[in-house]
């Protein structure tokens, strides 16, 4: 049996309970919940200690780099969309908007979505941390052509061994625009 829920607005949790309603057992086997593992995707919910940025999410620029952070700007559905533009880009310079970390599971193949637009190339960048606290950053997409209207982009990985969880950075390195919207992360495969 396979079943869609719509979740309201709003929505921080979801518990699915399976019950009989006579005497007799129950057997479940192979279910899942599927979805954006990414808190606040659509940035629709500010952080509420930090209104000034999304629930779930950083703005994080390198040193000597000068960047402002918008939150909330005007997305591609209408709704919250994020926005970052440097000035003064440093020597090892970048700013970027990531997301909090979230639990992945060994070989399992994962797919991304954002939409964006910008005034430069800008790349995607996954961070893994392993079970043994190491980390290890990767390029999911790089060099994203520029792009005046909203544009769809997508991208998969697979999670590697020892995996605990992983987070991906949309970053710009250079004076120049990038706003983010309706980002998605979820099991594909």
């Amino acid at each position: 049996i396979e079943r869609t829920i719509v979740v309201p607005a709003g929505i921080q949790t979801l518990s699915v309970s399976h019950s009989i309603s006579s005497i007799g057992t129950l057997t479940t086997d192979k279910f899942s919940l599927t979805g954006n593992l990414i808190v606040n995707g659509s940035f629709e919910t500010a952080n509420g200690a930090n209104p000034q940025n999304p629930l779930g999410w950083s703005p994080v620029v390198a040193p000597g780099t000068t960047a402002t952070f918008g939150y909330p700007t005007l997305g591609a559905d209408g709704g919250k969309a994020v926005h970052i533009e440097i000035t003064n880009i440093g020597p090892d310079g970048n700013a970027r908007w990531q997301f909090d970390e979230v639990p992945v599971t060994t070989g399992t193949e994962y797919t991304y979505e954002e939409y964006y637009k910008g005034s430069t190339i800008h790349d995607i960048i996954g961070r893994y941390t392993f079970a043994d606290g190491s980390e290890h950053f990767f390029g999911l997409k790089k060099e994203i052509p520029a792009a005046t209207d909203w544009t769809f982009l997508t991208g998969k990985f697979v999670a590697p061994q020892n995996i605990k969880s992983v987070t991906l950075m949309s970053l710009i390195s250079t004076n120049a625009t990038l706003d983010l919207d309706n980002t998605k992360m979820f099991a594909s495969g």
